[in-house]
């Protein structure tokens, strides 16, 4: 079973989450997971190896096997097991799933 971690919630913004004039703590694994997907090797200072580089992927220089690849070793180094991906072919949208039904949506468009 995996374990969650709770921290600041953050909202769609990137902000965060107020209710009731305090800070909303809650799971946050997919915060995290999103960060590590969203970020690029070092922009973490004391993690300087962390960061998939979704954008690399979106402006073409990775295939979707390399991003496939790199997300589940970046994830595993970060705890996280059973990453399944789901793709649909139509608008590259991808789902990661992971143990205990955690979701991740990653959408990705090739111009």
């Amino acid at each position: 079973m995996a374990t969650f971690l709770a921290d600041f919630l953050y909202d769609s913004d990137g902000d965060l989450l107020v209710q009731d004039g305090d800070f909303v703590i809650g799971l946050a694994d997919n915060q995290y997971i999103e960060q590590i997907i969203d970020s690029n090797r070092g922009e973490w200072l004391f993690h300087p190896l962390v960061g998939v580089g979704i954008k690399r992927f979106q402006n073409g220089d990775l295939s979707y096997a390399q991003l496939e690849t790199t997300i589940q070793q970046q994830l595993r180094l970060d705890g996280y097991e059973d990453i399944q991906f789901n793709l649909n072919q139509e608008d590259l949208q991808t789902q990661l799933v992971l143990s205990d039904n955690l979701i991740l949506n990653i959408e990705a468009y090739r111009p």
